[in-house]
């Protein structure tokens, strides 16, 4: 199970880059942009074909995607008036900025379509466990967190059998880690305050199947929703930074990625196509950002040249860039080794 869930988590993110940066290419070509290169991963390359006018790389750091269009930066000495018409410098601002959103735009479809089959779909209903405390019932009964309590599809219901069976054994039906097994324990009856009687933090999970349309429409909610949680949470990111805190405890890399995914196949593979949805929403809003190196950082650039109604020098830009992409690469690193300092 775990092997096999992390090959599909990789295999989904890889996918939900290379959607992004397909939504860079399709637009390129609809614009007839010279696509030089479409790239997986960042390099050293590991293996490139070329097909047409373009050539497919597969490299080996898959921690993102890019596609090279010809004069991104500035065009070649030598270039002639047709190659020049196909650059990407060469076209209207709007034309450039409709290719740079085009990642971003695919990112936001594919979450909101993903988020909306997750609603077609739906999930079991059931009780999940969040924590439990040391030495209560649950706890040495052998309740797990992440443990879900079958055959109460709500907590009350689930209260009020502990209470009528308080004091005497109870068999309760649990799935773990996709497991179904049978957990015994003796409900207090006497209830400690702010532990109820077996001592475990509870909540709800699953919800109903819905129709075709009402699916789309909560998946565009539950996106936009999403979308605004993560902007809340790098606003108070920024807040944390200058009030001296530290800034990475809400920022999760690959390894915290996975983690999440495995947890969530725990509960059924309806929460790990759920997660892939919200990652794709990340992929979306992460990248709309004004940060050098990303798309947003692009268009950034793109709204100061129609502001000043001059281009900032193609080389000063194409050095920001490399600075903001060499940042985002230290701080994935340092929160990939924080996330496996918490796995070991």
């Amino acid at each position: 199970m775990g092997v096999l869930l992390f090959i599909g988590v990789l295999a989904a993110i890889s996918f939900l880059i290379i959607v992004h940066e397909w939504g860079h290419f399709f637009a390129a070509r609809r614009f007839k942009v010279l696509v030089q290169e479409f790239g997986f991963g960042f390099p050293p390359r590991l293996f490139s074909k070329t097909h047409g006018e373009t050539k497919y790389s597969l490299n080996a750091l898959p921690l993102g995607g890019y596609v090279r269009l010809f004069g991104e930066h500035e065009i070649p000495e030598g270039a002639d008036e047709a190659l020049r018409a196909r650059s990407f410098t060469a076209q209207a601002i709007w034309k450039r900025v409709t290719i740079i959103l085009a990642g971003i735009t695919m990112n936001f479809l594919v979450g909101w379509f993903i988020l909306s089959a997750v609603f077609m779909i739906g999930a079991p209903q059931g009780v999940l466990i969040r924590e439990i405390l040391p030495g209560s019932p649950g706890a040495l009964a052998g309740f797990e967190p992440q443990d879900v309590i079958t055959g109460y599809p709500t907590i009350q219901s689930f209260i009020d059998a502990m209470e009528k069976r308080a004091g005497s054994p109870v068999e309760i039906a649990i799935r773990r880690a996709g497991e179904a097994r049978a957990i015994t324990v003796v409900p207090r009856t006497e209830i400690k305050e702010g532990e109820g009687r077996i001592g475990i933090a509870i909540t709800e999970i699953g919800f109903p199947r819905e129709s075709v349309f009402q699916a789309l429409k909560d998946g565009f909610m539950m996106a936009i929703w999403i979308a605004a949680m993560i902007f809340l949470t790098l606003y108070e990111i920024v807040q944390s930074l200058f009030g001296y805190a530290a800034p990475l405890g809400e920022i999760s890399g690959p390894v915290g990625i996975f983690r999440a995914a495995y947890n969530a196949g725990g509960l059924g593979i309806i929460y790990v196509l759920e997660l892939i949805g919200v990652i794709s929403i990340n992929l979306a809003a992460l990248n709309i950002l004004p940060i050098p190196g990303l798309d947003g950082g692009r268009l950034l650039f793109l709204l100061i040249e129609k502001v000043r109604g001059v281009r900032i020098h193609p080389r000063r830009e194409a050095m920001i860039h490399g600075i903001g992409v060499a940042a985002l690469l230290v701080l994935i690193f340092l929160v990939t080794l924080r996330d496996l300092g918490k796995l070991f």
